[in-house]
């Protein structure tokens, strides 16, 4: 046979006898960013009164907790800004999104923080894992009953109704930011805050300061949507014997930035590290005649108005950019006595601990060497966390990472140089309070001088280098592409409400009726007080609009763009049920349900203008049917 036959014979044999293998799908071009987008959002978050706040043990207060909706700690009776959710989203595209979410709470859990994602993912079919930062103002004047296991010893018994209703609220105002989003434009400006906060931690003897205020803002068709406020503060300033829920000090400064601006402008205050920092007092004085006001709240109106003083003229500085870096990613680790490398002996604590006692009382700093045997142990069957969650990314021109807890200053200061030495890293923002909630931390040999910083570190004294060095190897896997040299958990399993306790809404007597109208004239320096009897609180606070006689049209008052309400911070709110609650009731009962609106006729917030004529416009919610609306009398200012 000629060799060409015997060469194609050959050919075709191994042709038959070897299939054709199939081109391989061509490899898929990595997503692209697309047009910068932005969004905002704001929430009441869904609390009655009556509730307890967190923070604080109740024993020994000395108040009562006679509420359907406190359980061990006193029942709150007033409103001073009422606590609500925030939400600031920054896209372009999937894959290139960031969404900011604030509460009005001391903390928030991972078990909150995944669950919210998991609602959105139901809703929406989309993960946001990766890109949801939720974080905490730490007022100590939220609402408790979040959270199941041994911390809820400082946020009374768990109310599985309310927690339910507080991750449908925070997926509700994460949806509202992302239907905002519209073409927008971003800038990041740095301003310096120095007199809005101080140091508290004497036992370390170090007297120090980071004002660095970082802004994120964004604007659409040249008007400012969003303004995300990045600040060192211990937010808390009323205690549990106020009787307060509260937004506090983030709240003022929120409250009193937004009314330098024309148009409604989503101010938002993040908390960045704030273990060691408790909020200052600037030396910002009142108006002629002011009015006096209750203990705390002439603090948070020296805040919002030394702040609105920075961020104004800051903000005139911004340089924007259509096209800002925006991408996240979530790692999680695990946390325990071998992870954070203990020998023998040390914190011998097998599911954490708190409360350790010793420290030098603001003596010259004396390292205490039994201070890592003298602490509360975690029961095994409430253990503290075993593991956490930290977030990193870009936002604009800077880098981010986040905090799951309270960070003292030193050791964010060390974390950001760790994490700036990163090639092509400068600018890095610090979320702290944010995704998960482990306490206090503080650099290793700081914890040893005791205090009450100390006190607070549910893994002792390596759990804030552990943190920070976490938070480093996320951060350099992300942007260097270095091996993550720990393996990430599941995830923490959900709090479980399955088993909830009803919520015993009662009957109101009487919805709508003005049973005190404000007197027909006030003077500067008066606190103007009217009366409406509303729902029982499960149903919301009544909702009052200041308004004012316009050429003999009844106008709403603005402050920032938005009408003037009780929601803010020219209010307070107070309740009153008739009977009064008691330990004895058998719910649901029918009673009245008085809501007093408190307004000072002068303020560094707002003074009324004299020889002007005012009105409350107040909503009113009900049981079933609409809300009703009703007027008060009107009142001149003389």
């Amino acid at each position: 046979m000629p060799l060409k036959r015997l060469a194609l014979l050959l050919v075709v044999t191994l042709l038959i006898g070897c299939p054709v293998q199939p081109e391989p799908d061509p490899i898929p071009e990595p997503p692209t960013p697309g047009v910068f987008q932005s969004g905002a959002a704001r929430l009441r978050m869904p609390v009655p009164l009556g509730i307890g706040t967190a923070g604080s043990s109740p024993i020994g207060s000395g108040t009562s907790s006679d509420s359907p909706y406190a359980k061990n700690f006193p029942a709150t009776t007033r409103l001073h800004g009422h606590p609500d959710l925030r939400a600031i989203a920054y896209s372009r595209g999937e894959g290139f999104e960031v969404i900011l979410v604030r509460s009005d709470m001391i903390a928030v859990l991972a078990q909150l923080r995944d669950q919210v994602v998991a609602e959105l993912l139901s809703r929406t079919g989309r993960d946001y894992d990766d890109a949801l930062i939720f974080g905490a103002t730490h007022t100590h004047s939220g609402p408790g009953r979040f959270v199941q296991g041994f911390y809820s010893v400082i946020t009374d018994a768990f109310f599985a109704p309310f927690y339910d209703a507080l991750v449908d609220a925070t997926a509700d105002v994460i949806e509202l930011a992302l239907e905002d989003l519209a073409p927008a434009e971003m800038a990041v400006v740095y301003a310096s805050a120095p007199e809005a906060h101080d140091d508290r931690r004497c036992d370390d003897g170090v007297d120090y300061t980071n004002d660095t205020t970082p802004l994120l803002v964004t604007r659409k068709g040249g008007v400012i949507e969003s303004v995300a406020i990045l600040y060192a503060m211990h937010g808390t300033i009323l205690g549990p014997n106020d009787l307060t829920l509260t937004q506090d000090a983030s709240g003022g400064v929120e409250n009193f930035v937004e009314q330098v601006f024309d148009d409604p402008t989503v101010v938002m205050m993040m908390n960045t590290w704030g273990a060691d920092m408790s909020p200052g007092t600037p030396d910002v004085a009142p108006p002629a005649d002011a009015t006096p006001l209750p203990d705390g709240y002439d603090k948070m109106e020296r805040l919002g108005a030394y702040m609105a003083g920075i961020v104004r003229p800051a903000l005139d500085t911004a340089e924007y950019t259509t096209e800002p870096d925006i991408r996240a990613s979530t790692y999680r680790y695990t946390l325990g006595r071998a992870e954070l490398g203990y020998e023998f002996g040390e914190f011998v604590y097998l599911f954490g601990a708190v409360y350790c006692s010793g420290g030098n009382d603001c003596a010259a700093p004396v390292v205490d060497e039994g201070l890592d045997s003298s602490c509360l142990p975690f029961p095994e069957n409430a253990p503290a966390p075993m593991q956490s969650q930290v977030t990193v990314g870009m936002l604009g021109g800077a880098h981010f990472v986040t905090w799951a807890g309270e960070c003292g200053t030193l050791l964010a200061e060390q974390t950001l140089s760790a994490i700036q030495q990163t090639e092509g890293v400068t600018d890095v923002l610090f979320f702290g309070y944010s995704n998960d909630y482990l306490g206090y931390s503080l650099q290793e040999t700081d914890w040893w001088y005791g205090g009450y910083e100390s006190s607070g570190a549910m893994w002792g004294p390596k759990q804030g280098e552990h943190i920070s060095t976490r938070s480093v190897q996320s951060f350099q896997n992300y942007f260097s592409g270095t091996e993550l040299p720990f393996t990430q958990p599941d995830g923490v399993p959900f709090f479980d409400t399955s088993e909830g306790e009803p919520v015993p809404v009662e009957s109101a007597l009487e919805v709508g009726t003005v049973v005190l109208e404000p007197p027909a004239t006030v003077a500067p320096g008066d606190v103007v007080v009217a009366t409406v009897n509303g729902s029982d609180a499960w149903l919301g606070a009544p909702l009052a609009t200041l308004q004012w006689d316009d050429g003999g049209t009844w106008t709403d008052v603005l402050s920032g763009g938005s009408p003037m309400t009780s929601d803010g911070y020219g209010f307070w709110v107070d309740m009153a049920p008739d009977p009064p609650f008691q330990e004895a009731d058998v719910l649901p009962m029918t009673r009245h349900f008085a809501w007093s609106f408190n307004l000072p006729v002068t303020s560094r917030y707002m003074a009324l203008q004299s020889g002007r004529s005012y009105r409350l416009s107040v909503s009113v919610p009900q049981q079933q049917g609409d809300a009703l609306t009703v007027m008060t009398g009107a009142f001149a200012v003389q």
